[in-house]
């Protein structure tokens, strides 16, 4: 595993870590998987039922990708924001456990 490997994984897992921390693992989600398509990335999922499906896919530490399906009103229903390692988790609390969908709204903009 080469360094650049190891940095993408260690994000990985800090970032399932949290999905498991704060119960975005219902059905599926909080594992960290190695998957390769065009480009290799580690990839987790996260999820509650009836209302969020996601996907976190983590090419580097300047570019990871949050997808997701969600039913909560004040969130687009299908979306995907490309941010920054520190910043992803911050997403993911913000929109999906604080629901401060807002502040959430702000960091999408931030990024495009």
């Amino acid at each position: 595993m080469s360094s650049t490997d190891s940095t993408r994984h260690n994000i990985a897992k800090k970032i399932a870590q949290f999905i498991r921390d704060n119960e975005l693992a219902n059905i599926h989600g909080g594992d960290v998987t190695l998957r390769k398509e065009k480009r290799t990335y580690y990839y987790t999922s996260f999820s509650r039922p009836l209302y969020l499906d996601g996907g976190v896919a983590v090419y580097s530490e300047k570019f990871v990708r949050i997808t997701w399906s969600t039913s909560y009103r004040s969130m687009p229903s299908h979306a995907s924001v490309i941010l920054t390692a520190d910043k992803a988790i911050d997403f993911i609390r913000l929109a999906f456990v604080e629901f401060e969908f807002e502040a959430a709204k702000e960091m999408m903009n931030d990024h495009r």
